[in-house]
């Protein structure tokens, strides 16, 4: 227990005032304990960040499994790219929800880059893996190179989302989800599929430009009443 409040605090610190910058006494005290108790658990601040980058990399591997730990994965394309975005959009907002920790994280040294990369390898992995999946169910083209195909998703998503984190406010993360799902998956993707994701691009459209019309007429509504 009081490893998990060491890292816990730790990853509070790191993610205010960096790796350099964090404070072993200050860790201590948010997790309420001796700066002694901080040394039985670690070698050094560090050891620390490493141990908190590593667990916080395995929460966002849990939120990319692999086909076969779904019970029930969509086979109809159709459906194939709602599920493809609000996986993605919801990775995004777990990366901007702890956007203070994820930039530190892509500024640590280069010691640390091991772990970073063997979780880029996990994310790529699992890409390959949903890409086999897709082309299997027809939906992916046969002749496509899926672990070429994987590489480019993964590093263009990491580059989305060192821009995302760069940014002041939330930006529309699930936009631009949609728009990197149609580009990748219409150029790797069979009819069927692409005919589907052009029709959810042009429906959101259709709904973008409508609701600035519906708003004055809800406000005219409330006035009246």
């Amino acid at each position: 227990m009081v490893k998990v409040a060491l890292l816990r605090a730790a990853e509070e610190v790191f993610s205010a005032h960096g790796l350099d910058d964090a404070l072993v006494e200050e860790i201590a005290r948010r997790a309420g304990v001796s700066k002694g108790s901080f040394y039985l658990h670690f070698a050094g601040k560090e050891d620390a960040f490493k141990e908190v980058t590593a667990g916080f990399l395995a929460r966002l591997a849990q939120m990319v499994p692999s086909p076969e730990n779904y019970s029930q994965v969509p086979a109809d394309a159709a459906s194939v790219g709602a599920f493809i975005e609000d996986a993605d959009a919801n990775l995004f907002d777990f990366l901007w929800q702890n956007r203070d920790f994820v930039r530190i994280v892509g500024a640590s040294p280069g010691r640390f880059a091991y772990v970073v990369e063997s979780f880029e390898q996990t994310l790529i992995e699992a890409s390959r893996a949903w890409l086999e999946h897709w082309q299997r169910g027809g939906l992916v083209r046969p002749d496509v190179d899926v672990q070429t195909s994987a590489r480019l998703i993964v590093g263009a998503y990491q580059g989305l989302a060192r821009a995302m984190v760069a940014e002041k406010k939330r930006p529309p993360i699930e936009a631009w989800i949609a728009d990197a799902v149609g580009m990748f998956y219409c150029g790797i993707g069979t009819a069927p599929l692409v005919r589907a994701l052009q029709s959810r691009r042009v429906q959101r459209a259709s709904q973008a430009a409508a609701a600035p019309a519906r708003a004055p007429s809800r406000r005219g509504t409330r006035r009246a009443k």
